[in-house]
């Protein structure tokens, strides 16, 4: 019998790692063990951990130390589960093989978990997921919404706003929205409970990405003093709008697989570049029929044109799929390139991206850096396509 995990029972480990945050660590690590036999489990390499529920206890795998006369380190792996104990055998070695570089933000100890088959299933499961998520640029007129594309943008704009505020994971923003659109798409909401709309969406992104917060701190951002049920309603309302469908193909969850090809991937200042020209056109209503792994392809490209970089190598190409030059890529790129400047010129209304970015303790002043003056953003609109290749 084959000794792969179904695939919706593998962790997104490719993501940050707060998204292991109350699961357990040593469940995940079933998908890498090898077939090879094992010798049986004896008083001496099995640890036995009591709990009624192993689910809620939130473990910390650490690797023991290496002593002179081992070469290589030792893990706990997860033998058996049962209802009342954990059987853990000490002696399974870490897989040497097939092992990727660390990712921005992700732990050491989590990143050996991420197996070239795993990452690649889930690639694939992400990629049937984006259609789902893809609405035409006109889909408010269609379905008859009251709202107009200039409602959304300055809703979206607010929610970028409060998403820095509380410095929350980039997955939240853009699950958030990804989630407003396919419920304004079914949901008629009238104008004076959009905010209201958004805001619910908005806390179900931080309950699935990042940690649930207090709904009366939601609603203070809104200047709302009343009673919480209004979210919870609200949030109960949305909930039956989307079926409860709430997985989301994030461009994040791309661009994290796209930082392990790029020589640049471990640098955070080039992430935080790459998530700010994604986060600068998320009030434009011509994204929601881009799918989310393009989006983190442009971005990409864009981040790197900014950083000074204008090859494309091949690695990239085979990540991204745009081989051997990024053409298609660049009109999106440049779009994104227009819209940081046209915020940092005062040019726009759309500011959210911007002030999220200028945070000096956070993001460094990402967006008031040298790199994203007026100057050197308008000679990068101006590249020709065939001077990137």
């Amino acid at each position: 019998m084959s000794n792969r995990v179904p695939l919706k029972e593998i962790p997104d480990t490719l993501r940050r790692s707060h998204r292991l945050n109350g699961v357990s660590k040593l469940n995940t690590t079933t998908s890498s063990i090898s077939t090879q036999s094992k010798a049986p489990l004896t008083q001496k390499n099995v640890k036995v951990i009591s709990s009624k529920k192993p689910c809620q206890r939130r473990r910390k795998v650490t690797t023991s130390a290496s002593s002179s006369n081992s070469a290589t380190c030792k893990k706990p792996v997860v033998r058996r589960t049962k209802s009342e104990c954990v059987v853990i055998d000490i002696d399974d070695p870490v897989p040497t093989s097939g092992l990727v570089p660390s990712l921005v933000g992700v732990k050491p100890e989590d990143v050996w978990l991420c197996q070239p088959s795993v990452a690649h299933d889930m690639f694939l499961y992400a990629k049937t997921l984006e259609n789902r998520h893809c609405f035409s640029p006109n889909y408010l007129s269609v379905c008859g919404s009251r709202v107009t594309t200039e409602m959304r943008a300055t809703l979206v704009n607010w929610i970028v706003e409060i998403h820095g505020h509380l410095k929350l994971e980039p997955e939240t923003l853009h699950t958030a929205v990804r989630l407003l659109d396919a419920t304004l798409q079914h949901f008629k909401v009238g104008v004076n409970r959009l905010q209201l709309c958004g805001l619910a969406v908005f806390w179900l992104a931080t309950k699935l990405e990042s940690r649930a917060l207090n709904a009366q701190d939601l609603l203070y951002l809104m200047c709302y003093k009343g009673d919480v049920s209004i979210l919870v309603r609200m949030e109960q309302t949305v909930l039956k709008m989307l079926n409860f469908q709430l997985q989301v193909a994030d461009p994040i969850f791309f661009l994290n697989r796209l930082m392990l090809y790029d020589e640049n991937g471990q640098s955070e200042e080039f992430y935080n570049t790459c998530t700010y020209c994604m986060d600068a056109i998320l009030h434009d209503i011509t994204t929601v029929e881009i799918p989310a792994s393009e989006l983190a392809n442009a971005a990409l490209l864009a981040g790197r044109m900014i950083d000074g970089h204008m090859g494309w190598p091949y690695p990239i190409g085979y990540a991204t799929e745009h081989w051997p030059s990024p053409k298609k890529l660049e009109p999106l790129a440049k779009k994104m390139i227009r819209a940081i400047l046209e915020a940092g010129e005062g040019k726009s209304i759309y500011t959210g991206a911007y002030k999220k970015y200028a945070s000096r303790k956070r993001f460094y002043g990402l967006s008031e850096s040298q790199k994203f003056s007026s100057v050197n953003l308008s000679k990068l609109i101006e590249v020709l396509p065939s001077s990137i290749c």
